[in-house]
């Protein structure tokens, strides 16, 4: 040891001034490996050393563990570079960063592979698994910062916008409400953030071909608890079809804040659209009127969910729960009846959203059915929403009924149910998200369920780079796939990390696995494909990592190896008794910002 040390210092000596003359930088941080933020050599070079040096200084940045941290843990040291020096000259042990192999060619993810031809082009290709890319620092490859809440250890509300109509501005209470809407009063914002106008939705805005801006200088309360907040559009009622409904645009400014009560939600009807414009600096956010006045009077905003309902968004879109082959009516779930969705028009589009974050939700407006935080039914493929955050919700955190769109960069933390839920005839997708399941209840990660086994189409979701952070609460399943009812599903490049119960449990009479043992149920059901998946599971319960609910292992039936076997029989899915993934996905522990 002291040999190898004194024959070291030297090279130390030399890096330390190396060091000071680089320039200040980012590691790469996509090339190589273990002490390789620039080389992709199968040993460290002496500029990876340098730069891991220059970082100890100061002079450089590099905050991934995976390339920085050769004795295992950040931030990086003098000594991390003198361990790498001595390694790269054969003269030490090797290096130990805390490192999954996440990113590899043979993780490939195309969007040729996806079954639904309709929706290839909507998918990217990868070659990763989970939800951020691996080879990438987090400070640039952690999509989830500075718009969300509950993550990264903050329980930030909102504030006011930096861009929009307000440019930066102090907001000031002017009285002016944008037409159609009702100044109610004023709020003072804390921490001298200025005064804004409070402005009241109508129940109802169905007039076709008008748009409803709402600008970010006002904070916007909806239609009132008796009119069960605010409808857009008239396409809820029964018999509506796209040549007899009336298209009517909500449009949301980057930054505006939209506060509920108990008994509201904001609900968009099939054949009118929501198009939400915000931005990572200034995401529009959906919460509760309890909330942002815990916030008002100087508390943190951290409350409890059922506040408010949610986001309903509503389109025309195929289901397997049609009354009939003219104008296709089911029954939206938590709102008090009729409120219809559906149609024949897969190529529907219910607009445009992107950034926004829907906060404390669940209250249910119809008896014992609680609406989820993000609600999306018969949503065409035409349709574009991305980067979306249900958080705090005692539903589902996003659930997609019927349809064919693709949602993507998608966040759904402390939920009381499941995390992602699809349901009657769903054949879209998602790619790239986070699951994070609350730690006082919780059901599935994913819940994928078909309901109505015998009618067409056939719930066949595709799931690309997600992870799903399992949770230890006693309340709930607290599992990370849970498939349901005749359904299919392709899970492609994935995580489910903290499994201290079952990563997959399939239940009674419900799929078909792929390649796998038949479930006896019908032939028209569909199949279960998981591809390239990760499970972090402890090894110290006893808990399978795959399980079967069923009451019987009777004909038909699975028992609890073949199903593990299944999983594993395809050599790109592992499972791992290491639980060390962090809320995105990088080493470390779960819990940790």
């Amino acid at each position: 040891m002291s040999k190898n040390r004194r024959k070291i210092l030297p090279f130390a000596a030399i890096a330390l001034a190396g060091a000071m003359a680089l320039s200040s930088g980012t590691a790469q941080a996509n090339l190589g490996e273990c002490s390789q933020p620039f080389s992709a050599g199968s040993d460290p070079s002496a500029s990876d050393c340098l730069f891991i040096l220059s970082t100890a200084v100061g002079n450089s940045t590099c905050d991934n563990p995976c390339i920085c941290a050769p004795k295992g843990t950040l931030p990086a040291r003098a000594t991390d570079a003198l361990l790498c020096l001595n390694f790269s000259v054969g003269a030490g042990t090797p290096t130990d960063c805390p490192c999954t192999d996440l990113k590899d060619a043979t993780y490939q993810f195309n969007p040729t592979d996806v079954l639904n031809t309709d929706i290839q082009s909507q998918f990217v290709a990868t070659n990763y698994l989970g939800a951020f890319d691996q080879g990438v620092s987090p400070t640039t490859g952690d999509w989830t910062k500075n718009w969300t809440v509950d993550l990264h250890g903050n329980f930030w509300v909102w504030e006011p916008a930096d861009g929009g109509t307000l440019n930066g501005a102090t907001p000031t209470a002017n009285g002016a409400c944008p037409a159609t809407t009702t100044d109610v009063g004023d709020e003072t914002l804390p921490g001298g953030l200025g005064a804004m106008d409070v402005c009241q939705l109508d129940a109802r805005y169905a007039v076709d071909g008008a748009t409803l801006t709402l600008t970010n200088d006002n904070i916007y309360v909806l239609g009132g608890a008796g009119n069960q907040g605010t409808f857009i559009g008239d396409g809820d009622a029964a018999g509506k079809t796209p040549a007899t409904v009336v298209n009517t645009t909500l449009s949301i400014e980057q930054g505006t804040l939209i506060l509920g009560v108990p008994s509201e939600a904001l609900k968009v009807t099939r054949g009118s659209k929501i198009n939400i414009t915000g931005t990572a600096a200034d995401p529009v956010v959906m919460t509760s009127q309890n909330q942002f006045d815990d916030w008002q009077a100087g508390g943190a905003g951290n409350t409890n969910g059922a506040q408010w309902g949610g986001l309903v968004v509503t389109g025309f879109a195929e289901t397997n729960t049609c009354n009939n082959l003219v104008s296709c009516d089911a029954l939206v779930e938590g709102v008090i009846n009729p409120f219809n969705w559906g149609g024949f028009d897969d190529t529907d589009d219910s607009g445009t959203i992107t950034y926004v974050v829907v906060d404390k939700g669940g209250f249910g407006l119809a008896p014992a059915s609680e609406i989820n935080s993000i609600t999306l039914y018969g949503i065409g493929r035409n349709t574009d929403f991305s980067f979306m955050q249900a958080n705090d919700n005692t539903d589902d955190g996003i659930e997609v009924f019927g349809g064919e769109a693709v949602f993507d960069h998608l966040v759904s933390t402390n939920n009381f149910d499941d995390s992602f839920d699809t349901d009657e005839g769903f054949r879209g997708g998602m790619q790239f998200g986070l699951g994070k399941q609350s730690t006082v209840e919780a059901d599935k990660g994913f819940e994928i369920d078909n309901k109505v086994v015998a009618d067409a189409p056939i719930s066949e979701p595709t799931f690309a780079n997600i992870t799903m952070i399992n949770s230890t609460a006693t309340t709930g399943d607290t599992v990370g796939i849970g498939p349901r009812s005749g359904t299919g599903a392709y899970f492609w490049n994935g995580i489910i990390s903290k499994s201290e119960r079952a990563a997959i449990r399939s239940e009674a009479g419900t799929v078909k696995l792929n390649g796998g043992v038949p479930t006896g149920v019908s032939a028209d059901d569909g199949i279960l494909r998981i591809k390239n998946y990760l499970i972090y599971a402890p090894d110290d319960l006893g808990t399978p990592l795959v399980t079967v609910n069923y009451a019987t292992t009777a004909a038909g039936g699975e028992v609890v190896a073949d199903v593990q076997n299944w999983y594993e029989a395809d050599t790109d899915n592992r499972k791992d008794i290491d639980p060390t993934l962090n809320a995105t996905g990088y080493p470390g522990s779960p819990d940790n910002p």
